[in-house]
């Protein structure tokens, strides 16, 4: 057998740049996070991620759409971008009333446009979301192909984490939330949230 570790090869089908007609249908609960800026730590904060299905013409291997997933912090201060990306959505300013309780949930089943572009980091080559607008309006909404989950750490749905990639599984445990939820794996199922022909936010 020998003594030489190597590194996997991954599997993982970045979406390609470009426009794209996108469906958001998961949301993952990130829990308390710590947070830094310009290297200064800045205490915990929840996070969460939001996941959209490209629904254009080009798939992956498998047939399936590809995906594409940001990070965002839960906070909807002014220069916050989790606010400035839900305006860009929205095509509107978020109020202040709205912005003081604003139900991230309405995103799910939610379309919009997004600009993927390419960057270059040494070796490693990064798909980033240029800018997000939502569809002209009129335009025919494709139809959805992957169900609208939720990944809740107050009640994690553990079959859905299995399904997480060992990065994700690494960074949900990273987070105090789930150890004030150590006894997840007797938890009762996450819910699915039933799509809409319309999903206003």
């Amino acid at each position: 057998m020998g003594f030489v570790a190597t590194k996997p090869e991954s599997t993982f089908e970045k979406a390609p740049p470009g426009i794209h007609i996108a469906r958001c249908f998961k949301l993952v609960d990130m829990g308390l996070q710590k947070k830094t800026y310009q290297g200064q730590d800045k205490g915990e904060q929840q996070k969460i991620m939001v996941t959209w299905e490209l629904l254009g013409e080009d798939r992956m291997a498998d047939g399936e759409p590809f995906t594409h997933s940001e990070f965002y912090w839960m906070t909807l201060g002014d220069k916050a971008k989790l606010r400035q990306h839900i305006e860009a959505w929205r095509g509107k300013t978020l109020l202040d009333e709205e912005a003081m309780a604003f139900d991230i949930s309405k995103l799910l089943g939610a379309y919009c446009q997004l600009n993927l572009v390419e960057s270059v980091e040494g070796d490693k080559t990064y798909i980033n979301l240029a800018s997000i607008v939502p569809l002209p309006k009129g335009f025919p909404k494709p139809e959805g192909v992957n169900p609208i989950v939720t990944f809740d750490m107050d009640n994690p749905d553990m079959a859905l984490f299995e399904g997480f990639s060992d990065k994700m599984k690494e960074m949900l445990k990273g987070s105090r939330s789930w150890y004030a939820n150590r006894d997840a794996q007797k938890a009762p199922a996450g819910h699915a949230i039933p799509e809409t022909e319309e999903t206003p936010f």
